[in-house]
């Protein structure tokens, strides 16, 4: 009875250790679990860009380099942040 008490409170892996443990198991999960979707999404974005590579280097110089065709204006439009 005593040994059982002993490591119930006392030990390495005492009752409070193995609470804290499943916390951080369980929070491990749900962060996995986010970054599958993450990457599941971007496993879509790559494949389009692999199926269609010349529209999205188009759209990636226009967006991110602003770049423009001869000819061509372009307007920044800012959207408000909430």
């Amino acid at each position: 009875m005593v040994y059982f008490v002993n490591n119930l409170f006392f030990s390495e892996f005492n009752v409070f250790k193995t609470f804290q443990l499943l916390r951080a198991s369980e929070a491990l999960d749900k962060k996995i679990e986010q970054y599958k979707q993450e990457n599941g999404k971007l496993k879509q974005v790559a494949s389009a860009i692999r199926q269609y590579p010349e529209f999205y280097k188009d759209r990636f110089v226009r967006q991110f380099l602003l770049l423009q065709r001869e000819g061509e204006e372009i307007y920044l439009l800012k959207t408000q942040e909430r």
